[in-house]
Order: C-alpha cells, then sequence, then structure tokens
C-alpha cells in the first residue's frame, strides 16, 4: 500500500485532530449565543464535546498506530496525492546483495528472505528488486517508476500514470514471440494469457495479471504473484519485459 512517512502521518494525524477540537470549539460558541439562558443544557452539551474530544483522541491515536493510517488520511474517497509517493516511501535497507553463478543480482533482507517485489536504498539510490527476486534493469516497476541500465530510480524520469493495454492477439518480437490473448476485461486473475514460442518450437505460457501504471505480471504456471514484469508502451506496439536479471524488448514488426 502506498503510504507516507511518519513525519507526514504524525502532522496529518495532528492536524486532523486539532481541526475537530477547533469545530466543536465552534459549535460550542454558537450553541452559547443562541441559548444563553439554558446553562444546563450548556453544561451537557460541555459533557457531550468532552465525551466526543476523548474518543476522537482515542481513534486517532489508534489509526496512527497502524498501518491503515493513510486509508484513514485519505478519507472516504480513497484518493491519495500521487506527489507523496516515491520508491523512498517504502525502501528497505539493512540487507545484502549476492550475485549468483548464472550472473543474477539478488537481494537477501535482514531477516533472511530473499526480497521481491520490493525497493532497496543502497547509498542514497534506490533500486528495484522485481517478482523474480532480481535486480531489475531498464524498466518501468509495478508502482511505474522506471530504472536505468544501473537498476537504480532514474528520478528524471515521471512516474507512469497512464494505463496502456497490450494488444491482443498481436504478435510482438521475431525470437522469440510473445502473444497475448485479452479473455477478460472485468477479472484481473483471468485478465489474459501469454505466450512466448521460439523458433525451435517451444513454448511457454503465463497468466496476465494487471498490476496499473502500464505494467503487467506474467505470473508462472502454478505459482502465484510470481514471474516476469511486463510493461507496454503508449502506442501499444512494444513490450518490455524484465525477470531473472534479464530485461528485453519485444515490437509488433
Amino acid at each position: 500500500m502506498r503510504g507516507m512517512s511518519s513525519f507526514q502521518v504524525k502532522a496529518r494525524v495532528i492536524t486532523i485532530f486539532l481541526s475537530i477540537i477547533l469545530i466543536i470549539g465552534g459549535c460550542s460558541s454558537s450553541r452559547g449565543e443562541k441559548n444563553p439562558k439554558e446553562p444546563e443544557k450548556e453544561e451537557a452539551s460541555a459533557t457531550e464535546q468532552a465525551s466526543v474530544i476523548e474518543q476522537s483522541t482515542a481513534e486517532v491515536s489508534k489509526i496512527a498506530s497502524e498501518e491503515d493510517v493513510a486509508l484513514f488520511l485519505m478519507g472516504d474517497a480513497g484518493k491519495e496525492d500521487e506527489n507523496e509517493y516515491n520508491p523512498a516511501t517504502y525502501a528497505i535497507s539493512g540487507g545484502s546483495w549476492d550475485i549468483l553463478e548464472s550472473g543474477e543480482k539478488i537481494y537477501t533482507m535482514a531477516d533472511g528472505n530473499e526480497a521481491k517485489n520490493v525497493w532497496v536504498e543502497d547509498d542514497g539510490k534506490y533500486y528495484y528488486v522485481d517478482f523474480t527476486g532480481c535486480l531489475m534493469k531498464n524498466n518501468y516497476t509495478a508502482d511505474g517508476f522506471y530504472v536505468g541500465d544501473e537498476g537504480y530510480w532514474v528520478r528524471k524520469e515521471k512516474q507512469r500514470q497512464d494505463d496502456v493495454e497490450p494488444l491482443s492477439g498481436k504478435t510482438y518480437g521475431h525470437d522469440p514471440v510473445f502473444v497475448i490473448e485479452i479473455m477478460n476485461y472485468s477479472d484481473d486473475s483471468h485478465y489474459a494469457i501469454a505466450t512466448k514460442t521460439y523458433s525451435f518450437g517451444a513454448k511457454e505460457e503465463y497468466n496476465v495479471m494487471p498490476l496499473g501504471h502500464s505494467t503487467y505480471l506474467l505470473e508462472y504456471p502454478d505459482e502465484f504473484y510470481e514471474g516476469y514484469l511486463m510493461s507496454v508502451s503508449k502506442d501499444q506496439k512494444t513490450i518490455i519485459v524484465s525477470g531473472l536479471g534479464c530485461t528485453d524488448e519485444y515490437t509488433i514488426e
């Protein structure tokens, strides 16, 4: 889930809390002016206000201590300010990089587990580890940011906010080739099937899961949330596929 820094969260929570108090205080003043001869009701209102403030304080404290604080701050509309989110928001650190014999670069987290689909902070730069657990290069990440030749976030490239689809039934590339058959526009889990075919006849098939930001997960058969990351160009003519340390482009000829 997209989020905010702890400082931003605390600042926003304090602002909301103060607003609650000001609103209640304003209501109190209005009641006092309209009913100057009803002290008993005024006293009851003050008691209610204290109760509301106490309850609000408890709720804010509870929410502020949970991961869902961002949803609370966004309100019922569920909209967030895109400017408040970037790769630094949830980047992890404290682990270590390793290079496998086959050349792939992976990241082992501090708890000993292999990182997947996560940003890693290292010496002030932010690197993206894809769904195969490898450092990704020259492609858009699942949250729409671009990583370059060295695998770290290219800050001058804006986050993609579009949601471009691949062209159904078209052949991307030369050898191997990708063909993506879109089946269902309303169900992400059965959105499309991607078939990768080599010149010598071998085929690989993947379930296509939309991730947003014009990116898709080419999910391994019988493997949940693991596989290649694919982005689609704005003109729909090129797909960029990353995984296992490699990034390849496939264009409609």
